[in-house]
């Protein structure tokens, strides 16, 4: 466990927050949730990264083990509070006039 933190040290450090969790999620749910409650609530997630971890904290919330579920509840809460107006503007928002693509790829995440 500690080798496979170790070289997911090397992934953060590229500053890839989506392809950090997508390694740490490959490794193990031990290695996800040390992660996760290490630089869960401070790394600067963009809805890509949020769109990244949702599958793996979704798979953590079938877990047998309580602190995994906690830690999954408590990152998905951290999430859904950064980008609940975000999202809330994007659903309710007025369809825009004309070619608007990151509004498009907003609603589709």
């Amino acid at each position: 466990r500690q080798a496979a933190l170790r070289g997911l040290l090397l992934v953060w450090q590229a500053g890839d927050l989506s392809a950090f969790i997508r390694a740490a999620a490959a490794e193990d749910d031990g290695v996800l949730c040390d992660v996760l409650n290490c630089v869960g609530r401070s790394a600067p997630f963009t809805l890509d990264s949020f769109q990244a971890v949702l599958p793996s904290l979704v798979h953590l919330l079938s877990s047998a083990e309580e602190d995994r579920v906690m830690t999954s509840l408590q990152t998905l809460q951290f999430l859904v509070r950064t980008f609940a107006d975000l999202i809330a503007r994007t659903l309710s928002g007025p369809a825009p006039t004309g070619v608007d693509l990151t509004g498009d790829e907003r609603r589709s995440k």
